[in-house]
């Protein structure tokens, strides 16, 4: 059957997009500063930032890969994201408290208190680099949308969606995008229930014989029943424990440090209105995965009770359904939902970089003495090149992610190399008295050193094993020589040397010297664990590095450096924590003089 949108359905989705321009064009003369473009006044409702932030995390990214994962690999590795709303619930009372308590535009400011500037510029320079790379991601995630619906190329989706959503938050600032987003949400899920009602009466039995018979094909929990499932294989592509992993690790990237999350939460003007906000995301983000799974089950049944229909892939199988399977308009109106929360998301992440660059760099490196009106200037300056880039990051996913043959899933794995410093150090912050800015740098080294060489492990490894049949060489896909790891950490063991000399004699612009000896290190610690797992599981079998596994090695490193450093370490002077940790919440911040 051919894939294709008719007249009608294009039409309805041009007017989707038209409407949003309008809107933010509307909205854009009553900007008079920075905190009213930014945080929106503060004072913004928190029922509508509630919906915001699910409208912000409920890309394209979460409408293609959970129900194309359930399509091609079953709901294991979803069925503990539940706990997430939960657990996000504890980590927003742990973080909101102190970033309110410091009247802070960003949660990088917290991190000047507890540490330094440099840590604190650090921190959010790799945070706009891990949103950008998240901005690429969701325009990459877009693109299977159309690909799916309409059989488009994917560059030509990429730059459509980007395009769009960077006029729109331009011209509206985070007052806009909120409330376009409670429209969006109404729209969205008004294309979700219309794809549910098109599957109950195209499938055999419903919606529940859809997911019985997807469970009875290997499509519910099968992994759950696998031993393996269970060990911390690095060639088995999931693992419980690292399932279970990520539902802690990624509530806490979220309130610590995601701008784009805690921005909304600020916008609500004090922190017991954050915790309600936060209350009222939770309250529609389980109904939210509960509706994603009975789509991607479905859709699986569809597919296998329908033979003369076939999809190109698990992430374009829903879209193909929605263009074959409604009439027009409907699948308009559906995709324009979808549109929704592609726009919201890159819409919120467009806001908040352009608040981190202008809080962050420009206000103090480049003209801290701006004017209110030209700080507004400023942000719509940094939210176009922010716009462009994250076009051009989606093109470059696209690529990688045909190179290897990933799904959406799998595809980010590569690009999220240098944000694995950015938990640890939210984390030894809050947790401690003995958190130092010394700390923060071993640290990221380590981790960066380690990180890359386990994505090396995995691009190579993926890129061996994809081509690999019996009989042939497995090359990278195969055990790795132990002297790999030996240049690298020797190297690096050796720099370390020259560090501690240099910090003895007092010498400036150490902290360079101290990363790339620990990035070394790090690195060769990588290749070690490589050479170790390879030369165990493929000797006769060439295999691929699991892309769940890579942030295995980075979580064990810097919950060992925190334990010893927490547990040894100097505590430092009463002004880096009075206030400013879970024991010390009660008592007042010593402000600077």
């Amino acid at each position: 059957m051919q894939i294709s949108l008719s007249l009608s359905d294009y039409l309805v989705i041009v007017g989707y997009l038209v409407a949003l321009v309008v809107i933010g064009y509307f909205c854009s003369s009553s900007k008079k500063d920075s905190k009213d473009y930014l945080l929106g006044g503060g004072n913004l409702p928190y029922f509508a930032l509630g919906i915001s932030c699910l409208m912000a995390s409920l890309s394209a990214f979460s409408l293609v890969r959970v129900p194309g994962e359930i399509f091609s690999h079953g709901l294991s590795m979803w069925v503990l994201g539940l706990l997430t709303p939960l657990f996000t619930l504890v980590t927003c009372s742990i973080f909101m408290r102190f970033y309110f308590k410091i009247g802070a535009f960003t949660p990088f400011e917290y991190l000047e208190r507890r540490y330094s500037p440099g840590v604190r510029t650090l921190i959010a320079s790799l945070t706009i680099y891990l949103r950008l790379i998240y901005l690429g991601m969701v325009l990459f995630s877009t693109s299977k949308i159309f690909e799916g619906a309409a059989g488009w190329p994917g560059w030509v989706t990429v730059l459509l969606c980007g395009g769009v959503a960077l006029v729109f938050t331009t011209a509206g600032g985070l007052k806009a995008v909120v409330w376009t987003d409670v429209m969006q949400f109404i729209v969205l899920f008004g294309g979700l229930f219309c794809i549910l009602g098109a599957l109950w009466m195209k499938i055999d039995g419903g919606l529940p014989g859809g997911i019985v018979y997807a469970f009875q094909n290997g499509r519910g929990l099968d992994q759950f029943a696998k031993p393996e499932f269970y060990l911390l294989n690095p060639y088995v592509r999931l693992s419980f424990w690292l399932l279970l992993l990520a539902q802690i690790t990624d509530p806490i990237s979220s309130m610590a440090s995601d701008q784009m999350t805690v921005q909304r939460l600020l916008a609500s003007g004090s922190y017991k209105a954050a915790v309600k906000t936060q209350v009222v995301n939770t309250c529609l983000n389980i109904p939210t995965i509960l509706i994603l799974w009975t789509i991607g089950l479905s859709v699986f049944t569809f597919f296998a009770q329908h033979p003369e229909v076939s999809a190109k892939s698990g992430d374009t199988a829903l879209f193909t359904f929605i263009s074959t399977q409604l009439p027009s308009p409907i699948p308009g109106f559906v995709i324009a939902g979808m549109l929704a929360a592609v726009i919201s998301t890159l819409n919120a992440v467009f806001n908040s970089m352009a608040t981190i660059y202008l809080k962050e760099l420009h206000l103090r490196y480049f003209n801290p003495g701006m004017t209110e009106i030209a700080q507004v200037k400023v942000s719509r300056i940094a939210t176009v090149v922010i716009g462009l880039i994250a076009c051009g990051l989606g093109l470059l996913i696209t690529c990688s992610a045909e190179w290897l043959a990933q799904s959406v899933v799998e595809v980010s794995t590569i690009f999220y190399a240098f944000d694995v410093v950015i938990v640890p150090a939210f984390i030894y912050a809050v947790l401690s008295r003995r958190a130092s800015t010394l700390l923060v740098w071993v640290t990221a080294g380590l981790l960066w050193g380690l990180k890359m060489g386990l994505i090396t492990w995995y691009s190579l490894s993926t890129a061996a094993a994809k081509d690999w049949a019996p009989g042939m060489a497995m090359g990278w896909a195969g055990p790795l020589e132990w002297s790999f790891a030996v240049p690298p950490a020797v190297i690096g063991l050796l720099i370390l040397i020259v560090w501690a000399v240099l910090r003895h004699r007092d010498k400036r612009f150490t902290t360079p010297v101290l990363v790339l000896g620990t990035s070394l290190a790090g690195y060769g610690l990588g290749l070690v664990i490589w050479a170790f797992f390879s030369n165990i599981y493929c000797r006769e079998t060439a295999r691929a590095l699991s892309f769940q596994w890579v942030s295995l090695p980075p979580f064990i490193c810097y919950t060992l450096i925190g334990i010893i450093w927490l547990t040894f370490g100097k505590v430092q002077k009463k002004e880096k924590y009075q206030g400013l940790t879970i024991f010390d919440s009660g008592e007042d911040i010593i402000e600077k003089p």
